[in-house]
């Protein structure tokens, strides 16, 4: 099975998502 690298396919849990979570890439500003 050959999973074609396309933008089109939007899959749950793609390695390469436009904006899941900001989690590893805080705001900036963002102070805890």
């Amino acid at each position: 099975m050959e999973y074609p690298i396309t933008p089109e396919p939007f899959e749950p849990g793609y390695p390469e998502l436009p904006e899941p979570e900001p989690i590893q890439t805080p705001e900036p500003g963002y102070e805890e």
